[in-house]
This record gives C-alpha cells, structure tokens and sequence, in this order.
C-alpha cells in the first residue's frame, strides 16, 4: 500500500522532501491502525499526537488517495502566539561569516554567502550544481553578477543574481575541488551545514539565529532600504504576498519616527 500512496503522491510533481516526510508520516499513521479501528477518534488522536501543518498535508493526500468522504480533517481554529525572530544586522553577518571562514573553512564562507545574499532557502543552496550558473555569459564580463538558476519549492524556478566578489570565490573553490558540470557545488546533507551555522551562531552571538533567519533577515533588509514587497516576493520565490509579509521585521524605530512626521 505504501507503494502505491507513493506513486499516487509521485504524480502529482511533489518535491522529493515532501514525498519523504508524507511516507514518514504514512508509516506512523498505518502503524497506529494495528490496535484501532480507521475512524475520526483516529484521526483526531493522530492529529493531536502530530499536529503541524504537514502532518495535515499528509492526511488530505490519503483521503485523496483512499477515497475516503466520510471522516473529515479538523479546521484549526484560533491563533497562535506570532513571536517576533531578530533580524541579523549587518555586524551580525560581518561576525558570522569571519567566525565561519576561520573555524571552519572557506565553502562554508561561500555557503554563507549564497545562502544569505541571494536570500535562498536551506534546501535550494544545498541543491546547487555547477551547471546552475550561467558561466559562459559571466565570463563576458566578470565584473557583473552571475545569474544563478535556482530551483525551489514545489519544482518552481527563478534566477537570482550572485554578486561577482562571491563569484570568483565559487570559481576558486570549484576549481579546487575538481568539479564538473553535474556537480553539486556542496556534495554534502544539509545536516552538515546546519551544525556548522549553529557552532557558530553559538561561539558568536546573543541570540539563537537560525539559517532560515539568514533568508528572512535579507528580506527584512530590502524592505527597509526601500523595494517594493512585491519585487521581494519575485526575489524570494513566493506565491502569494502575504508569505513574504510574515517573512519580514519592519524598522520599527524608522516606521515610528516617519508617523511622527506626518
């Protein structure tokens, strides 16, 4: 059965991670089923025992796919607590990235960087091959930016501009480790990546920053230098507006004194 909720999800184009964490699910769902029976108590228990939105997801998919009308998925209702994230500052990335290129290496440098500058999601820089940059028109002119394919969440694409004092550090680095078109710039789990942020984020802050706040600390600095949300949603590869308005911390000092003026 888990083979053919595979195939079922498979055809609607999911993302590989999804696919993964939906059949993690699944198998936590039917092993509950050996001691009940497939009821609503069940799924208001399994809801209670697993309750985010992708354990959710999961269960509109199996509805899907078993057909069934009959039990229903429980609205959420009320709002949750909306704790503000510190954005980082630009002495903050000044910090981390130094802490990073000295204690750990020069790709985690590099990581920094695309992962902040270009404001990517954790799963698309970790994804990034070779063959993602735009070399042959680069090279034209390599005081420009690169253009950088990236491709996101739910197998959407966008390009994003890699600035050229970050571009020579990936050329170094592809040339030192032998890489080829089909490469992956990083051939290493995100894991890896993660523990090296939050080693660093630990040795140099006062505040538990996370590599998700790296994209969301780049859009809040757009916003406060002036770009429309509407080019930042292009920029971050989001369909609908009102994600990026919760992506971003407003300077609320700025904002205060502008109102002041009026």
């Amino acid at each position: 059965m888990i083979e053919q909720f595979a195939e079922h999800l498979a055809v609607k184009g999911l993302s590989e991670r999804s696919m993964k964490s939906y059949l993690r699910y699944y198998r936590h769902f039917d092993n509950g089923l050996k001691d009940q029976d497939l009821n609503q108590s069940y799924i208001n228990s399994f809801l209670l025992k697993y309750s985010c939105n992708t354990s959710r997801a999961f269960l509109k998919h199996l509805f899907e796919f078993l057909k069934i009308t009959d039990l229903k998925i429980p609205k959420l209702t009320g709002r949750k607590p909306q704790q503000k994230r510190r954005s980082l500052t630009k002495q903050d990335v000044k910090v981390l990235r130094q802490w990073l290129y000295t204690n750990k290496g020069f790709r985690y440098l590099i990581l920094f960087d695309l992962n902040y500058y270009c404001a990517l999601r954790r799963g698309e820089v970790m994804a990034i091959k070779i063959k993602d940059f735009y070399l042959k028109e680069w090279a034209e002119d390599p005081t420009k930016s690169c253009k950088l394919l990236i491709h996101g969440k739910g197998n959407k694409e966008r390009f994003v501009p890699v600035y050229p004092k970050i571009m020579h550090n990936v050329i170094k680095y592809v040339q030192d480790q032998k890489k080829v078109a089909e490469d992956r710039l990083f051939a290493f789990n995100y894991t890896i990546w993660h523990t090296a942020f939050k080693d660093a984020v630990k040795n140099t802050m006062d505040y538990n920053f996370t590599l998700h706040d790296l994209r969301r600390s780049r859009a809040t600095q757009w916003i406060n230098d002036g770009i429309d949300i509407s080019r930042v949603k292009t920029r971050l590869g989001h369909s609908d507006i009102s994600t990026t308005q919760v992506y971003v911390n407003l300077d609320e000092k700025k904002e205060f004194d502008k109102w002041a003026e009026e």
